[in-house]
């Protein structure tokens, strides 16, 4: 199955990338086919829904396409020819906003792109997209009197064109940051040690005091004092010392009496 391109051009036909044999082609069945406008002031609106019976030439595929709450719906069956014709229903839902340009010859439905929201089929591949081209009939008349609605006959084909989404490789996400390491507690410089003190200089020993020159004695006069002049002088002096002790202890005897 073909990748589904990232944009299809507006006014272009097809889908990149995927070939006509590979696209399911679905018709209206003849007489079942309308396109309704509504109409006011007996002018038919612009806006307008289809509702249609389609089927496919060989008649494995059929069923119908309507509008509901303003989404383009299809529902359709498919005879599996492989599996003794078993029966598979689908419901395919389109957004509501989808892509019209007038068909090329101006006189007919116009030509519309519708882009799938969802398909709950699988077999044989889920579509992504739906054409409607060369239509026929349902443009609207110029005016619709009396009626609150008009309906049209049309034909068209709806070519419904499987692919798949393309799987995108999300990055890897990157890598988480390893934690900084928390810094270590700054550790407190040791102190220097003291300079040993330097020694201090020996004291230069003292000069040697020199010696005083000694004074040289003076002469010592010599006086003589004559012999019989001491003697008699010494003599005296014991006397009288004699004489004075007796006395006194004399007058101590007498006042102890």
């Amino acid at each position: 199955m073909p990748v589904c391109p990232d944009q299809v051009p507006v006014t272009e036909t097809g889908v990149p990338g995927v070939s006509d044999d590979q696209r399911l082609e679905i018709s209206t069945q003849k007489g079942k086919a309308f396109r309704t406008f509504d109409c006011i002031n007996d002018k038919p609106v612009p806006y307008s829904e289809y509702n249609a019976k389609i089927s496919d030439i060989k008649g494995d595929w059929w069923g119908e396409m309507f509008y509901q709450d303003g989404f383009p719906i299809f529902k359709l069956n498919w005879a599996d020819p492989y599996n003794d014709d078993k029966v598979y229903s689908r419901t395919i839902i389109s957004f509501k906003e989808f892509v019209e340009v007038p068909s090329p010859d101006g006189t007919s439905a116009p030509w519309a792109r519708y882009p799938i929201m969802s398909d709950d089929g699988t077999r044989p591949g889920a579509f992504k997209y739906v054409e409607r081209t060369e239509t026929r009939g349902g443009l609207p008349p110029e005016s619709c009197a009396g009626q609150r609605q008009v309906q049209v006959p049309f034909e068209a084909y709806f070519y419904f064109y499987p692919c798949r989404e393309e799987k995108k490789e999300e990055p890897m996400p990157a890598p988480e940051p390893e934690p900084e390491p928390e810094p270590e507690p700054e550790q407190e410089p040791s102190p220097e040690p003291s300079p040993e003190p330097e020694p201090s200089p020996e004291p230069e020993p003292s000069p040697e005091p020199e010696p005083e020159p000694t004074p040289e004695p003076e002469p010592v006069e010599v006086t003589t004092t004559p012999v019989d002049s001491i003697s008699s002088t010494s003599t005296e002096s014991s006397a009288s010392a004699i004489v004075s002790s007796a006395l006194a202890m004399a007058t101590l005897v007498m006042m102890a009496m």
